[in-house]
């Protein structure tokens, strides 16, 4: 993955010392806006450099997420302890996070509605300046930032910071639906691995075109697939076989179509084609699957190392556990 190094500096006239988890909206919170399903949290979000307010974070549901900042949040294949915030939630432009653990390290992912555009990654100077004035920065992260480099995530351009302290944060924004991503560390954070740390864990919104057409055409390999995760059977004899058919399947299916995923309309065929699955074999279907799909992502990254960091593969995995979860 190309990246070219911007700076190893000290910018200590940049943000002041460790501060606590702080946003860097400008927007005074009221509960009287709150949704009524939003809990409120102990958690306060404080700040010490000059633009930081005080601000409460909201224990949220997904799709309370979805709902308030019209941002969906979606785990990475593997992620346990997931949890939801809203942040700013009576701001113009409130900001979803998603709290989780990945490969036994905690980490947290921002989003925030933004008409910003990339910034221009053959101008190393405007990129460092974008991070002095933290126009990319909704980490809540606020240290003094001793490495730098520039990242791709996806076609995405970005920048990653890291504090010899431990924290550190990648920044990159999606143009096409106009939403900007903070992916966060609070320990060990090093511009590199959060480059591929952020291909892993980022699911994009939307992809090119997927068409009615595609999606008729996909339906029945589609449905194949998650016939076959069904029979896999996880530790039953065969099992591993059939396992590993379902890589090679699901593998083929990326390399067929993973270039016009989206991931709204991959999850809605996803549901349909689950829900035709429970109606065949009945309600535990959806647990089978899950089940199933936990080996078969283990198998998989290890028969094709290159799915481990492909946005449409971890699209497919998403959408297929999303379809698991649904009631």
């Amino acid at each position: 993955m190309r990246r070219r190094f911007l700076c190893v500096c000290m910018i200590g006239a940049l943000v002041c010392s460790m501060a606590a988890c702080s946003t860097s909206t400008n927007q005074t919170t009221s509960d009287s806006t709150e949704s009524a399903s939003a809990v409120e949290s102990t958690t306060e979000i404080t700040g010490q450099n000059e633009n930081a307010i005080n601000d409460s974070i909201y224990d949220v549901t997904r799709e309370e997420v979805e709902e308030k900042t019209d941002i969906p949040m979606c785990p990475p294949a593997g992620a346990s302890d997931v949890t939801y915030n809203i942040i700013s939630a009576s701001a113009e432009e409130p900001i979803a996070e998603m709290e989780f653990t990945y490969e036994g390290q905690k980490m947290y992912l921002r989003a925030q509605k933004s008409d910003l555009l990339p910034p221009d990654e053959s101008d190393l100077d405007e990129v460092n300046e974008l991070i002095q004035d933290q126009t990319y920065d909704i980490s809540g992260l606020y240290y003094e930032w001793d490495s730098m480099n520039s990242i791709t995530v996806a076609d995405r351009f970005g920048y990653a910071c890291a504090s010899e302290e431990g924290p550190g944060y990648a920044a990159w924004v999606d143009p096409v639906p106009g939403i900007m991503y903070n992916l966060c560390m609070e320990e060990d954070a090093d511009v590199e691995d959060l480059e591929d740390l952020a291909n892993e864990v980022w699911v994009p919104v939307d992809g090119e075109s997927y068409s009615d057409e595609d999606i008729a055409t996909t339906q029945a390999e589609f449905q194949d697939i998650l016939q076959q995760l069904y029979d896999v059977k996880p530790g039953t004899t065969g099992s591993e076989d059939r396992a590993n058919k379902a890589v090679d399947s699901i593998a083929a299916f990326v390399e067929k179509y993973g270039e016009k995923f989206n991931y709204n309309t991959l999850s809605t065929l996803a549901e349909e084609q689950m829900e035709a699955l429970v109606e065949q074999n009945g309600e535990a279907t959806k647990e089978r699957v899950s089940d199933a799909l936990d080996e078969v992502c283990e198998i998989g990254t290890d028969a094709y190392p290159d799915l481990e960091t492909d946005v449409a593969y971890n699209q497919l995995i998403n959408a297929i556990a999303s379809a698991c979860e649904a009631e």
